[in-house]
């Protein structure tokens, strides 16, 4: 099935930041403007105590992680970095998000970062296959899960409610992440295909570039419904602002998550730290607060 991506113009502000297209971070630590980073020192982080000038590292030595994540980690990433910086006073993160179809594409052409966190578990796989990784440096840290999300413009039908929303031409248009690049998009196009109904659809699918952005045109009334992950469907932000519906784990394949450290990471020690930290107590126990299922150790 091909799908045309269609371009929502005139949004106003959005509510949740997202990366649009697919940023390259530069060794410098800027990137070209509109892109998604989100540069952060240990010192700087809100709550965290400041690190002595006496005892604080060489700035120029001083170690910095590079991570690419997946939209679905917008949210829990700031604790997760408060968390590990806590540990770790000593290390700097700096993370983009994107969609991970997008970064897989990046670094076979080796983009500059150190710690790869996917929305699935297959493209670190085809990296290590690749020969693009540390070796034994694969791990799954989490499982994602779908919601329907109703936007607060959304004019719902009498006596429709449920998945059965989304069959219901009324509502309109339907935002998910684009299946090409993004896992979430392929779990959002399964679930329409397990309950039969993604062909008479398609006309009213509008394809995001990752699962935040759909979540952001529902929000910003560019869609009626959008199948996004719980993750981000949980902001507080997002209260009163329209309603999610869970989507059973049934329908669609796993979202096994799962990530890889790059062989061409800039200080591996500092990446496999904060490898340990995600798949750490501390770091399950902030994935299942924000709406992760977690795999088994």
């Amino acid at each position: 099935m091909s799908f045309e991506i269609r371009p929502l113009l005139g949004l106003g502000c959005l509510v949740l930041a997202c990366g649009c297209g697919a940023p390259v971070p530069t060794p410098s630590g800027t990137g070209p403007a509109g892109a998604d980073r989100t540069p952060a020192k240990s010192s700087a982080v809100a709550g965290l105590p400041e690190v002595s000038p006496a005892n604080a590292p060489d700035p120029v030595t001083r170690p910095r992680v590079r991570i690419a994540a997946a939209s679905d980690l917008r949210l829990v990433f700031s604790e997760l970095q408060r968390g590990f910086q806590a540990a770790h006073p000593g290390i700097d993160l700096e993370v983009a998000f994107g969609s991970s179809g997008s970064f897989y594409a990046q670094f076979t052409q080796q983009a500059p970062f150190d710690l790869f966190l996917s929305a699935d578990l297959e493209l670190p796989q085809r990296l290590v296959e690749r020969g693009d990784t540390l070796p034994d440096s694969l791990f799954e840290y989490a499982r994602g899960s779908l919601v329907l999300w109703i936007g607060p413009g959304a004019n719902l039908p009498d006596g429709v409610d449920g998945l059965d929303l989304l069959s219901d031409s009324r509502l309109g248009r339907i935002a998910i992440a684009n299946p090409e690049h993004a896992p979430y998009g392929r779990a959002a196009l399964a679930v329409l295909t397990s309950l039969q109904i993604a062909e008479t659809v398609q006309p009213r699918l509008v394809l995001a570039d990752n699962v935040a952005q759909a979540l952001q045109f529902v929000d910003t009334g560019g869609a009626s419904l959008g199948l996004v992950s719980a993750s981000l469907a949980g902001d507080p932000r997002l209260a009163g602002r329209g309603r999610g519906i869970p989507v059973s784990s049934e329908l669609h394949p796993p979202l096994r998550q799962g990530g890889v450290i790059l062989k061409w990471a800039r200080d591996p020690t500092a990446a496999r730290a904060v490898r340990d930290f995600l798949v750490g107590s501390r770091g399950r126990e902030l994935l299942r607060e924000h709406g992760f299922q977690l795999p088994e150790l």
